[in-house]
């Protein structure tokens, strides 16, 4: 490092960071002096000289002078810099080495008093104007994800993680604060509603509101997952997040966005009148249906509601979580099946195959699994007067999510049956989190070869007519009927003719292995062949010493699926 750190005046380049006399090439060059001097150079390694360094600039950095907006920009534009160089860092090593002064007690208090500076300058009640800075969001998300990265005793750990994250809640989610609901609606406003005007201006404010929905979204989503992963989830979080995803969805209600595309974000009221400023009541249910230009936005809160709900099913205490789910999902019976319909979930994410398309399978797949487990509690125990209603509300969901559903659509809308881009997908950058979808996908399967066959032959469809609603009886029938074949065969024979040449000659490569004349040309066949010539590609690409990692888990589920579902059907043909 050229700058010798000893002959540097901290705080008189803070300084001139902020100074209204400086030129903008000063103001930067000042800035960029600091965060050099904070970063240090990676050959000399972080001596006591660097650490004084490190805590002198972080001294001068915390304090927030009140200098007019250009400074206040400028300071959280350089606290902001400076938090991504410590994540960055903390990634691949050990925080607390790196950052002494991370592990620094408020006292007795079990708060870090380096967050706790940063945190109580934002807790201040004159601190609402930064709020309309990006850059404000961004340095709390920044401190959630460094205060996961600390590697300290677990319990301690723990507990500073569920108090920064309540801290931040409550700095963002209070709802006591009607100038907080206020901005929030104001900014959802202007990027939700068309808005016909080019102003460069403009423009310019609904890109910057934009990213402050998108990080308050990306802090939410990271608490929940705190709370849920905690050994203590707490509930009362839970609902302080459903009331802000409530605000949310009231603006994106009345937004023109949602008029002019007739997409809503449902909500309805369990609730009377004279209950409704009680906060256990105060929640929304919250459901996506159609399409919209503002899709990133809506697919984001779809997000956060999934993991509200699976949060919600994780809590320790299972029947509050219950009971907080089921507010989640107030509406009709009826309304349930096209709320949770998998075509409109399916369409926030497009044909677009991104990690959080894969991780919303994810998710649809825990609650599934969550939601399936109580409803075998709520039949094996006798005395439990569960409402009726409510069963069967939590069994409509399950029906509507059922795994296979869910992969249907995914294999055939997005994939078309192409089993290239399922490879794809287990190889690329988001091959971790598809494969971990994939194996629990698989692993399901195996348990229920059965529902593989008829689910799969249902089409993922999810609809019903009122008297099946009404009918338990016949709801339950309605999981167990075949479409006709000559449907299917019609419908999907044109798919078969688009397949590309390379893969005939596939088929005719290991038609000895394989004898496809055994079943019906079935949607379940469809997916079927797909998984079997995956499985092919990967063994051979595996034995060639091509895979990029030994698949031998995946191989293993998907011949035992394979086994089995060829099993189910030949004993399906022969019963009918």
């Amino acid at each position: 490092m050229n700058t010798n750190i000893n002959n540097v005046n901290v705080k008189e380049c803070n300084a001139d960071v902020g100074g209204n006399d400086c030129s903008i090439l000063e103001i930067h060059l000042n800035q960029r002096l600091i965060l050099q001097l904070f970063k240090g150079d990676d050959n000399e390694g972080n001596g006591d000289d660097h650490l004084i360094i490190q805590n002198q600039i972080m001294s001068v950095i915390l304090i927030d002078d009140d200098n007019g907006q250009p400074r206040k920009q400028l300071h959280l534009d350089t606290l902001h810099k400076l938090l991504k160089i410590i994540y960055q860092r903390g990634r691949n090593n050990d925080l607390s080495k790196t950052y002494p002064f991370l592990l620094n007690n408020n006292g007795n208090n079990n708060s870090n008093l380096f967050f706790d500076q940063i945190l109580s300058t934002f807790e201040k009640n004159d601190h609402q104007q930064q709020k309309q800075y990006y850059l404000y969001y961004s340095i709390l998300y920044k401190i959630l994800q460094i205060s996961s990265c600390i590697n300290n005793n677990s319990n301690d750990n723990n507990n500073r993680q569920q108090q920064i994250s309540k801290r931040i809640i409550t700095i963002l989610i209070n709802n006591n604060n009607n100038n907080n609901i206020n901005f929030y609606n104001h900014i959802l406003s202007q990027c939700l509603n068309d808005d016909d005007d080019d102003d460069s201006h403009s423009s310019s404010s609904k890109v910057h509101n934009y990213i402050i929905i998108m990080k308050l979204i990306k802090i939410v989503v990271l608490v929940i997952h705190w709370y849920r992963d905690g050994e203590n989830a707490k509930w009362r979080v839970v609902e302080s997040i459903i009331l802000f995803i409530k605000h949310l969805s009231i603006q994106f209600n009345s937004s023109s966005s949602s008029n002019n595309n007739q997409q809503q974000l449902f909500i309805s009221k369990w609730y009377g009148k004279e209950e409704e400023d009680t906060p256990n009541n105060m929640i929304s249910n919250i459901l996506i249906k159609g399409q919209s230009t503002d899709i990133i936005i809506t697919s984001r809160i779809y997000i956060v509601l999934l993991e509200l709900i699976q949060s919600c099913l994780s809590l320790d205490d299972s029947q509050k979580g219950i009971s907080l789910v089921l507010e989640c999902l107030l509406c009709d019976l009826q309304n349930i099946n096209i709320y949770f319909n998998i075509e409109n979930q399916g369409r926030l994410f497009g044909d677009q195959l991104d990690i959080e398309s894969i991780d919303t399978m994810k998710t649809l797949l825990s609650i599934y699994l969550l939601l399936d487990r109580i409803l075998q509690n709520m039949d094996d125990d006798e005395d439990d007067n569960n409402n009726e209603d409510d069963r069967l509300r939590l069994l409509m969901v399950t029906n509507a999510i059922e795994p296979h559903k869910i992969f249907n659509y995914f294999i055939e809308k997005q994939c078309l049956y192409d089993h290239h881009m399922i490879l794809d997908l287990l190889i690329s950058t988001e091959s971790t989190s598809f494969l971990d979808y994939f194996l629990r996908y698989l692993n399901y399967s195996i348990q229920n070869p059965e529902s593989f066959y008829l689910k799969m032959d249902n089409n993922g469809d999810t609809s019903y007519d009122e008297e099946e609603v009404e009918d338990d009886d016949d709801y339950e029938d309605e999981l167990d009927e075949i479409e006709d074949i000559e449907k299917y065969i019609e419908q999907k024979l044109q798919l078969i003719d688009q397949e590309k040449e390379e893969e005939k000659e596939e088929e005719k490569e290991y038609q000895d292995n394989y004898d496809d004349d055994e079943m019906d040309d079935y949607n379940h066949q469809l997916i079927y062949n797909c998984l079997r010539r995956l499985t092919l590609f990967i063994e051979s690409s595996f034995n060639n010493h091509t895979f990029p990692y030994n698949p031998s888990i995946l191989l293993k589920r998907l011949h035992s699926l394979l086994d089995l579902a060829r099993d189910t059907e030949s004993e399906t043909t022969t019963t009918i």
